[in-house]
This record gives structure tokens, C-alpha cells and sequence, in this order.
């Protein structure tokens, strides 16, 4: 055992680089030293296993400093013409203004196959895990840089062909860089995402190729197609002993990180893991395989094309940061027994392209909300929901993608904005979409979405805050169908019964005696008098015990419309509020029934989307929900109604 230090730049291999020319499997502790690049070019085992990362403390500290693993305070860069092997034992650590370059968007590795294998260990430590790691803390920060990038494959692509049960050749849209030998995984064909197949490209023909084994079950076209091969893998040595992973820790806004086209296999671990596997570990910090701690705006990361492929009980990528980070991570291919993706605190994340083929949960926030989350053209598929449970504060907004859930897409749990667009969903017919869990605050909405698990509602276990809801708009392409639910009422438009405009805005009662609260808001303009027109109906199902009303509060007007108790008929108000000042104007529509199969139907007052239009006679016809006289009317309503013929076209407008 020897350390081994650097005393000039040059080849790995070439003693002449070393005051002590490292050994393979002897245990050396390496040094690169400040202002050497030293390209690795051998296949060895290196590093005395001493040097790891405590992820227990605040700081996330490197303990172990007396004795290193491999230590880089210059630069460590891998060959871009000889395949390589990289064995280590305890840290590989970026210091100082250290660099780890295996390979650059500009400069990959992409001729030669190169494998890092991390947390060489048969024992446990007594404090953390090795891996690959910059050298950082809260307070401070080295300019070191991390860069993985190898050959470039298209990473996600799919069926253009359909492939039968036991057929062994598939049709892809685009396979650029596959080549034989490849392992391909194919998405389950229904919500049992366990029906995934893992198979190997024996022979390629254009786009199509043949797979062993065959395809275990019928894929339409469509059905994604993942590559998960790379000439670059970072692995653990095993999942007994898994390395945490990568993990880059900075707070200096200079520094260069990018991963692109690297297979990351079985790393990372779960809180309460310790290093043998069992529980009651020191670790108090989960990490994936591929981890970012990030206390500084502006930090260019690039993460593209990256495999995930992980089988311990870990994350796949894990973003964190003390000041609003944003990172974008463009076409992963991710399958995970567990989470996909975990965000915790200021974290601005986007996510293009991206596809889960198997995880419990694509998204899932720890601890401090992240920021925001924005999910374009993605596709997940997971054995639990899409979104993870422990989302208090999360805003998410996802764009043209397509989920599959083995339970629901996600919980109504402290949300405050989940916005899926014109997005593909399905999910357990028994469970249903959303959970509205107790604690719920904020808003769900699912606008143009089209369901193929029936657009089932909500489980009705929890109940939520009242003003907590979740909104379907458009659902399977429906113009006029709009829905708005929780575990009160659930209220959806009306074509059939309505009476001033193109739809109502129907509400039916989910727990008797229960009262309920549908909320809206129109705005209000100070010392601008708003005169309100609209109506109320129920129907006998519902009851005349506690007939619903309406009321409108807000911007200093206070003002309440009760119905008689009278069902199956129109019941008109018109209020005029006087605002005081500036604001919004609270419209809630109250009720309670004896029973759950009755409805209130409320029209007249256009309230984007359910009420879109509304025309009362001798007012302006538009889209406002404050009406306006039309001087133009020459007839009364009562004249107008008399009318034994329609004369002339002045006549017919007042019609």
C-alpha cells in the first residue's frame, strides 16, 4: 500500500507521471495533483477504501481526509482511445478546483467502452458510502467541474409496428446508434407496469430488429422503446454495499457539469439504509444515483440521454438546492423499483422528453418544496401514483405526456397548482385519478386530457379542504363538458337543463347532510357597480329542506340570494354590488341534501369555463359576468312575449 502522487501530466500507465507508479489492486491512495491532467487508460483496481462521504451531517461532509481513496485537485480525464476499466476503492473526490472529465458534449467518449465501478466494499463503514463526489460544503465551494458524455444512441423511441405475444422482431421509429447486443426495455402494456420486457437486439435490419427473449405479452404501436446501453457505465460493486452515486455538491456558479449518454446502474440509498444493507444506518440523507446539491443560481447543468437503471432502494435523479436552481434533464431513460425522480427545496426543474418505464413514482418531493416542475412530452409509467404523496406546496405543470398508474395519478396532498395538458392518463378503475387526502390545500387541473381508464373521479376516503379541487376540462375531447369535484359535490356542465346561457353549471351533493361549497370568483373594479343577473334551480331529489343560495363577498360587497323551497323551477336573482375597492368577489354557491342524488343547477352569470355565455333579455350579449342594458331594445320582455308574429328584424333581435 502506497500513495501515489502526481508529478506531471500524462497517461495513467506511464510511471514517469507518478513519484510512486500506482498498482492494481494494492490498495494505493492516489493523488492527481493541481495543475496535472492525467488521462486514465488502464483497467485496474485502485484507491485503499478508507476515504467516504457522510451524507448524515448538514455540511455532507468527506470524512476519512487522512486517508484517500482517489483524490483529484487537477484533472482525471478518461480516454477517448483505449477501453478502460476504473475500479474503485473509497472516493473518487473532485477537490479544489479538480476536474473529472469522462467525456464532453464536445468531446465524448465514444470510439471505447469505459466502466466505473464505485463502493468496492465487502464490509460496512461506519459513517457513509463511497462514490463519485466534488468536494463542497454549505460555506464552501471549489471550482471544480464533472462531465460524463459518451457515444450517442437515440434513448427513447417507439413501436412502429405492432408486435405480438412471442414475436421476436420489433419496428422502431428511429434506432440511431443501436447496435447488436444492446438491452432494450419495452413498456408494459397495461397498468401492471411489471409487464415490462427486457430484452437483447440479436440482429437489426433499417429500424427493425430482432429480441431476445420475445415480446411476453401483445404492444400496439406507440408502446415506447427504451435503449439502455451505453459504452459508459457507472456502477456498484454491489447492491449489498451500493455507492451512493454520483453526487455533485458546489455553490459556485462557474462550474461545468454535464452527463449525457452514461448508463448509472444500482446506486444510491434510502434513509435508515446502513452500509450492510440493513437498517438503523447513520445515513439520514436519500440519494440516487445521480445527485446534485446545488447553493448557487446559474450553475449550467446539462443531463441528456441518461440511463437509469436501478434495482436498490433508491432514487434515480435526485435535485436539491438552497437558492432557486433550475436543471433540465432531456430524454432519460429511467426504470427504478422505486423513485424516479426526487426533488427537494429551490429546485426550477424541467423535464423534456424524458420516459419512466418502471418506477413507484415518477416525481416525488422530499422535505422542502421544489420550486416548480415542469413536465414536457414525457412518458411514466409506474406500479404506484405518477405524483408522489409528499407534495405539500408543489406547483407541476405537464405538458402533451402520457401517464400510466398501477393506482391513481397523483394525491390532492398540499398542492399548490398541478396542471396536466393535453396528456394521455390511465390508471386503476378501482382507485380512480386523484386522492383528496386531508391535508389538501390547492388545485388539480386536467385540461384536453383524453382517459382510457374511464374518467373516474376521485377515491372518497380523505376529505379536503373545500376550496381544494380538482378540475377536468375537455375530457376526451368533449367541447362543452367541464368538471369540477372533491369530496363534497362534484359539479359538471349542463347542455339539457339551462335557461340564459349555452350551458349550467350543474352541482350534485356526494355526502348527505353535509353542506357544500362550489367557489368562483369574477372580478371588481373600486367605486364600478356591477349588476349581477342569474338563477338557481334543484330538484326534488335533492329536497326542499335546505334549499341553496348564493351568495357574493368581496372587494367590500357583501351580498346573499336564498331560494324558496320550491323544486324543478328557475328561481331569478339580480343583485347590484358596489365595490369599495379593487379585488375579487367571492361567488359561493351553497346546499346540503338529504339525499345524494339530487343536483342544483345555477345559471345566467358567465363564469369561465362551466358558464361561457349567457343572454338576459334587454342586456348586451357577452362573456361577462356583470350585465350591461342594451339601449338599442325598443320592446319590453312582457311586449316582446305578447308578440302574436315576429314583424321585422328589430323585433326578432328583442326575441
Amino acid at each position: 500500500m502506497a500513495i501515489c502522487s502526481t508529478i506531471k501530466s500524462g497517461d495513467w500507465s506511464d510511471p514517469t507521471v507518478w513519484d510512486t507508479a500506482p498498482t492494481s489492486g494494492a490498495g494505493d491512495r492516489i493523488i492527481i495533483k493541481q495543475g496535472h491532467t492525467v488521462v486514465y487508460n488502464v483497467i485496474g483496481e485502485f484507491g485503499d477504501g478508507g476515504y467516504y462521504f457522510n451524507a448524515g451531517t448538514a455540511t455532507a461532509t468527506m470524512q476519512g481526509m487522512s486517508s484517500n481513496g482517489i483524490y483529484i485537485q487537477g484533472t482525471l480525464k478518461g480516454s477517448r482511445t483505449t477501453n478502460t476499466e476504473l475500479t474503485a476503492r473509497g472516493m473518487i473526490l473532485v477537490g479544489l478546483s479538480g476536474g473529472f472529465d469522462w467525456g464532453t458534449s464536445t468531446d465524448p467518449i465514444s470510439a471505447v467502452t469505459s466502466t466505473i465501478t464505485l463502493n468496492y466494499l465487502t464490509t460496512a463503514l461506519s459513517g457513509g458510502k463511497c462514490g463519485l463526489a466534488t468536494h463542497a460544503s454549505a460555506t464552501v465551494g471549489y471550482y471544480n467541474s464533472m462531465t460524463i458524455w459518451g457515444k450517442t444512441r437515440n434513448r427513447n423511441t417507439y413501436l412502429t409496428l405492432s408486435a405480438l405475444s412471442g414475436s421476436s422482431l420489433i419496428t422502431v421509429s428511429d434506432n440511431t446508434g443501436w447496435i447488436t447486443g444492446d438491452t432494450l426495455i419495452i413498456e408494459a402494456d397495461t397498468t401492471d407496469v411489471t409487464r415490462h420486457l427486457r430484452t437483447t437486439i440479436t440482429g437489426i435490419t433499417g429500424t427493425t430488429m430482432s429480441i431476445s427473449p420475445s415480446a411476453n405479452y401483445t404492444r400496439i404501436v406507440g408502446t415506447k422503446v427504451g435503449n439502455f446501453s451505453s459504452n459508459i457505465t457507472v456502477k456498484s460493486y454491489s447492491t449489498t454495499y451500493p455507492s451512493f452515486g454520483i453526487y455533485y455538491y458546489t455553490n459556485i456558479a462557474n462550474t461545468t457539469v454535464e452527463f449525457g449518454h452514461v448508463r448509472l446502474q444500482d446506486m444510491g440509498w434510502s434513509a435508515g439504509i446502513n452500509n450492510a444493507g440493513g437498517t438503523g444506518g447513520t445515513n439520514s440523507v436519500p440519494t440516487g444515483c445521480l445527485n446534485f446539491s446545488l447553493g448557487q443560481t446559474n450553475i449550467p447543468i446539462t443531463i441528456d440521454s441518461v440511463i437509469v437503471d436501478c434495482t436498490v432502494t433508491t432514487s434515480g435523479i435526485n435535485l436539491q438546492g438552497s437558492t432557486p436552481e433550475t436543471v433540465f434533464v432531456k430524454n432519460a431513460a429511467i426504470y427504478t423499483t422505486t423513485v424516479g425522480c426526487q426533488l427537494n427545496s429551490q429546485i426550477v426543474a424541467q423535464l423534456d422528453d424524458c420516459v419512466w418505464y418502471r418506477s413507484i413514482t415518477a416525481i416525488y418531493p422530499m422535505g422542502s418544496f421544489p420550486a416548480s416542475v415542469v413536465i414536457n412530452n414525457c412518458r411514466a409509467s409506474c406500479t404506484s401514483q405518477i405524483f408522489g404523496s409528499s407534495v405539500n406546496g408543489l406547483n407541476i405543470v405537464a405538458n402533451n405526456c402520457s401517464f400510466r398508474s398501477g393506482t391513481r395519478i397523483c394525491q390532492l396532498d398540499g398542492i399548490q397548482y398541478l396542471g396536466i395538458n393535453n396528456s394521455t392518463l390511465e390508471y386503476s378503475p378501482t382507485v380512480g385519478m386523484v386522492n383528496p387526502n386531508i391535508n389538501a390545500v390547492g388545485n388539480i387541473y386536467f385540461k384536453n386530457c383524453t382517459y382510457k381508464s374511464g374518467l373516474i373521479s376521485r377515491e372518497g376516503t380523505n376529505k379536503t379542504n373545500p376550496k381544494a379541487t380538482i378540475n377536468v376540462y375537455q375530457p376526451n375531447g368533449a367541447t362543452y363538458d367541464y368538471r369540477k369535484l372533491n369530496y363534497f359535490y362534484y359539479a359538471q356542465t349542463d347542455l339539457t337543463t339551462r335557461k340564459r346561457g349555452i350551458t349550467t353549471y350543474r352541482i350534485k351533493p356526494e355526502q348527505v347532510n353535509t353542506q357544500f361549497n362550489v367557489y368562483e370568483t369574477i372580478p371588481a373594479t373600486i367605486n364600478t357597480p356591477q349588476r349581477i343577473k342569474g338563477s338557481l334551480r334543484f330538484d326534488t331529489n335533492y329536497g326542499t329542506s335546505t334549499p341553496p343560495s348564493i351568495s357574493f363577498i368581496g372587494a367590500g360587497v357583501s351580498a346573499l340570494c336564498a331560494c324558496a323551497a320550491t323544486t324543478d323551477v328557475w328561481q331569478d336573482f339580480d343583485v347590484t354590488l358596489n365595490p369599495t375597492s379593487t379585488d375579487d368577489i367571492t361567488i359561493t354557491i351553497t346546499g346540503k341534501s338529504t339525499l345524494s342524488t339530487g343536483y342544483v343547477w345555477f345559471d345566467g352569470v358567465p363564469i369561465y369555463p362551466f358558464i361561457q355565455d349567457a343572454r338576459h333579455y334587454g342586456f348586451d350579449f357577452d362573456k361577462t359576468s356583470y350585465r350591461t342594458i342594451n339601449t338599442l331594445n325598443t320592446l319590453t320582455e312582457n311586449q316582446v312575449s305578447a308578440l302574436a308574429v315576429v314583424s321585422n328584424l328589430d323585433y326578432l333581435y328583442d326575441a
